[in-house]
């Protein structure tokens, strides 16, 4: 019904201390509005900050509103827009772990 997975987020790739970088977040269409993407989210928060990550971040299409919306409801910060990916341009979602959604 609902999934998703994080990895050690990189840039140039060279890993960045203490950042992961989640991915893979889905949650099935007829399940959307249960808050699935949230318990998903947080419950992986609290796996990253058991295994020494203090922050994560994750790109969604920057078209992809409904996600969008749940992020920042949640609590993720817009850190960029405009990020080019194969997909599209993405936006860039940043969120301490240290903070309950």
């Amino acid at each position: 019904m609902a999934g998703c997975f994080a990895t050690q987020a990189l840039v140039d790739g060279e890993p960045v201390a203490g950042r992961a970088h989640v991915s893979g977040i889905a949650v099935a269409p007829d399940r959307w509005g249960e808050g699935l993407a949230h318990a998903v989210l947080q419950r992986l928060n609290d796996l990253l900050l058991e295994h020494g990550y203090d922050t994560a971040q994750l790109y969604v299409l920057e078209t992809n509103f409904r996600a969008r919306a749940v992020y920042e409801h949640i609590g993720w910060r817009l850190i960029r827009t405009g990020e080019l990916q194969p997909e599209g341009p993405h936006a860039v979602y940043e969120t301490s772990l240290g903070e309950r959604t």
